[in-house]
């Protein structure tokens, strides 16, 4: 389940266009001493980003694309080509939009111990390169998974330090924590 201010984080979306898009939520959920928090199904999220409909009303946003290090793949991989020239998009925000869906992103899914705009630094930071990572980056994920599926595990990490050092580049308020965890994953 996503928050409306979750959803409205994610590229192309805005206040103008959410209700026309998603209308009533799935599920409200109380939110001690404020208003009522509304949620959307993550099926029905995606539904209305993979529709005509939101390509019409999306809110423009900008990517910087990054790429794989190419002569990194053994040539005789089948995938090299087509990896060595993926685009890997990284959507650029001001940072406190990306901490603000970061914050939405964390919380969506728990029912307690959650994230604020005032908790600790490294928790910012991680859940922000987190959702860099999932959300704010687009590329050819079907291809990822179809070389990871043939075997072929370093696509799969060449990919991420892609994506790392793309939201690195990106947000350089995070390359810190996009370090220490590329250190940790690869």
């Amino acid at each position: 389940m996503y928050s409306k201010s979750t959803i409205k984080a994610r590229p192309g979306w805005s206040e103008a266009n959410f209700d026309q898009l998603l209308g009533e939520p799935d599920e409200i959920r109380r939110n001690y001493g404020r208003a009522p928090m509304r949620f959307y199904s993550k099926e029905r999220v995606l539904a209305a980003e993979a529709s005509e409909k939101f390509g019409q009303l999306q809110q423009h946003f900008t990517t910087r694309v990054f790429h794989v290090i190419k002569g990194v793949l053994p040539r005789s991989s089948e995938f090299v080509d087509d990896i060595e020239n993926m685009p890997i998009h990284i959507v650029e925000f001001v940072i406190s939009r990306v901490r603000e869906g970061a914050i939405g992103h964390y919380n969506s899914n728990r029912s307690a111990d959650f994230a604020t705009r005032r908790s600790s630094k490294e928790l910012l930071d991680r859940i922000s390169v987190d959702y860099a990572c999932d959300v704010l980056t687009m590329y050819d994920r079907d291809l990822v998974s179809s070389a990871h599926a043939t075997g072929s595990e370093i696509v799969s990490r060449l990919v991420q330090k892609a994506i790392y050092h793309g939201v690195a580049s990106t947000y350089p308020e995070l390359a810190q924590e996009c370090f220490r965890q590329l250190d940790r994953n690869i």
